[in-house]
């Protein structure tokens, strides 16, 4: 009833028989061979029997492998068996983990990339053509390409003024707005490398990654985000707009913008990015997408990291209105869901886990694109993939996967609408290549789990700063001398169409939510803090738990460091105080020996009121948690902003409410939450009693009614 222990067996019969026994009769005795085919119950059996020469059988469980794939792995043992042969005659010393197969075995080509238009050169034709197009849309606000132009012009200028140019690090440090786009533009026009960063997160953290890269100035709201370096702050709103560009010539290896990922040590990394790398990827990208010429799209995801560039980038390079999607908005399903309705628009680019959150709305299809949905950042599960395909059968689902240092994406696969499971990673884009290789850098045959490797024009140039670690990473590519490939450090294998499907980390690397951290740079942020003497940070179900060795502090105050220091994505849903870091008997972290997280909970305190008991019920599901009392506090118990996006949806769909994201941030005690549904409940009563309409009251019988029939 259990998991075998292996998977596959390799047995080797060998049982002499001297060949004049099979010839001719001896003193009666006749010798005669009996045939018999054995099976196991295992996927795989190899079976090699050896005399004067190799017979080799493969049995197999066909619900398995198709006969087809067992052709192709006899195919690969054979190559192994003849190169083994060839080498070993040649070097009897030679190690067997230097053979490989053929170099052209899992090579996958993207195929022959095409003349990619510079992205200042594409955007700068689109507002000759059309100046007076809609280039952004934010919530009501609409803006022209050439007053977009305009502003990024002055931004330009500006910059110039202060001697910031090529290679200069600016940061922009501003939320989704028509003038965070003009700050893009306008970096990029001076010939400058553009930090974006979000504005929501820590000053702490802004102003390390602000010291990190070196940046000379920052474009932001004065006032608003404090002084992150010695340089100037510029405020787009009180920089003059300009008809002219500034004229600065730009090279295409010259650095565009650098995307700070997580680092193992402790220290984030920058990433730096070409302007070839962002053509090659735009051109790529837009070629696989085949949109409609009228398909608008829409950006959600954080401005500090590259998800959203397929969109941001895409819409500026291929002349189509750009939505950028209010913060509150973005965690509000149904606010979501009326915009997309509202607007008609075409494209949206969203990590699965935010999309499950905002399909909690009440007109679920109406939070989807009409032209094309992206999803990208982490795995999507087969149920989501069928719900989006019930939802709006006619919008082309794709799933798009790459790293930061490979320009936002390398890899898209497009859903078939029968297609079973989870979504493929997908086939290369034009100018890229990938590897899937073993430890020693041979390439391995489909069906085999290894590392990826990827290369071509879409590579960044490397870590900012970081040359030993951009030579650890981007190494040469064994397969083609003279060129680099980037060691992703993720695990995947090659299906028999050639699609490669992801199968997880060879570090201990994580994505929470879409985000890409390593646990190590949390531990070493702990660490770092006074009284803190060791720390161990892992993933435990969805969330991040820490465990720390404290003298002289205590977990509330560690807490609020980490808030402080650290972007809401990777502070720990919980800190276990521990005596000591458990390890194994060769001195390796023993994870068994970890004592179970329990998630804060204040001195329980039952609900009181009808409200409380929902909100409660409500919790309880939401956090998977035993019990929630009215002290208890949201985050504490591990919630996060795509948990008060579901939050918010069930709320509006029981109690037909819309409760605020602000309100659910600032008021995430329990009884404060309740207290303020019941502010709104008063005031839907009080119009209720001026138009007879009782609605919202009925709402709140039906929900506990219900609840105590689950009960």
């Amino acid at each position: 009833g259990g998991q075998p222990l292996f998977d596959s067996i390799l047995v080797f019969e060998n049982y002499p028989v001297d060949a004049a026994l099979r010839e001719r009769e001896q003193h009666g005795l006749r010798i005669a061979e009996i045939h018999h085919t054995a099976t196991t119950n295992y996927p795989l059996t190899l079976v090699v029997a050896g005399n004067q020469t190799l017979d080799i059988a493969f049995s197999y469980a066909t619900d398995l492998f198709s006969a087809e794939r067992i052709g192709q792995l006899q195919q690969h043992f054979l190559a192994v068996l003849h190169q083994l042969a060839a080498t070993l005659a040649a070097t009897p010393d030679a190690r067997v983990g230097t053979l490989g197969l053929s170099p052209d075995v899992l090579s996958i080509d993207g195929g022959q990339a095409g003349s990619a238009s510079p992205l200042l050169d594409a955007w700068a034709h689109h507002v000759a053509t059309d100046p007076g197009a809609i280039a952004v849309q934010y919530e009501a606000t609409r803006v022209t390409r050439a007053e977009i132009d305009a502003q990024a012009n002055g931004i330009a200028e500006a910059l110039l003024a202060k001697g910031i140019g090529a290679e200069d690090v600016v940061a922009l440090c501003l939320e989704r707005s028509p003038a965070f786009v003009a700050g893009w533009l306008g970096i990029l026009k001076a010939g400058a490398v553009c930090l974006p960063l979000d504005a929501a997160q820590p000053e702490g953290r802004l102003r390390q990654l602000a010291d990190t890269a070196g940046a000379r100035a920052t474009i932001g709201a004065i006032g608003a985000i404090g002084t992150l370096h010695g340089g100037d702050t510029i405020d787009p709103q009180r920089v003059a707009p300009s008809p002219h560009a500034p004229g600065v010539a730009l090279l295409p290896d010259q650095g565009a913008y650098v995307i700070f990922t997580s680092g193992s040590t402790g220290t984030p990394k920058g990433v730096l990015i070409s302007h070839r790398a962002i053509a090659q990827y735009l051109d790529g990208v837009l070629e696989r997408l085949a949109l409609p010429a009228d398909a608008s799209m829409a950006m959600i995801s954080t401005t500090a990291a590259d998800l959203g560039h397929t969109v941001l980038f895409g819409a500026l390079y291929s002349g189509r209105t750009l939505h950028l999607i209010a913060r509150e908005r973005g965690f509000a399903p149904d606010r979501f869901a009326e915009y997309m309705a509202t607007h008609r628009v075409g494209v949206l680019k969203i990590v699965p886990s935010h999309l499950r959150a905002l399909l909690q709305a009440s007109a679920p299809a109406d939070a989807l694109p009409h032209a094309a949905l992206i999803v990208g950042g982490e795995p999507t599960p087969a149920d989501l993939v069928a719900r989006i395909r019930a939802l709006r059968p006619a919008c082309a689902l794709f799933n798009h996967y790459g790293p930061t240092e490979t320009t936002v994406g390398v890899l898209m696969h497009a859903s078939l609408p029968d297609e079973p499971g989870a979504l493929p990673l997908g086939r290369p884009l034009p100018g890229v290549t990938v590897h899937v290789l073993d430890s020693d850098l041979n390439p391995l045959p489909a069906g085999i789990a290894g590392d990826l490797y990827i290369r071509g024009a879409q590579l960044a140039r490397g870590y900012l700063r970081q040359p030993a670690m951009t030579a650890e990473r981007f190494i040469p590519d064994p397969l083609a001398p003279g060129a680099r490939m980037y060691r992703t450090g993720d695990r995947v294998r090659v299906d028999e169409g050639g699609r490669l499907h992801y199968l997880g980390r060879a570090d201990e690397q994580v994505k929470v939510r879409g985000y890409r951290i390593e646990p190590g740079e949390i531990a070493e942020r702990l660490r770092a803090q006074p009284g803190v003497r060791d720390a161990v940070v892992l993933v435990r179900g969805e969330r991040l738990v820490a465990w720390c060795v404290l003298e002289g502090t205590d977990v509330d105050t560690l807490k609020a460091l980490a808030k402080a220091q650290l972007p809401e994505y990777m502070v720990p849903a919980q800190i276990v105080a521990i005596e000591r870091v458990p390890v194994t008997a060769n001195g390796k972290l023993d994870r068994r020996a970890l004592p179970d997280p329990v998630f804060d909970a204040e001195a329980y305190v039952a609900p009181r009121t009808d409200t409380e008991a929902m909100l409660a019920s409500l919790w309880k599901e939401l956090l998977d948690v035993p019990r929630v009392g009215v002290h208890d506090n949201f985050f504490a118990l591990g919630g996060h902003s795509l948990l008060i996006t579901r939050l918010v949806a069930r709320l509006s769909g029981a109690l037909d409410l819309s409760l605020p994201l602000k309100v659910c941030f600032e008021a995430a005690n329990l009884a404060e939450m309740a207290a303020q549904i019941d502010a709104q409940r008063t005031a839907r009563g009080r119009e209720a009693d001026a138009t007879g309409d009782a609605g919202g009251w009925q709402d709140m019988e039906d929900w506990m009614d219900d609840l105590e029939t689950q009960a």
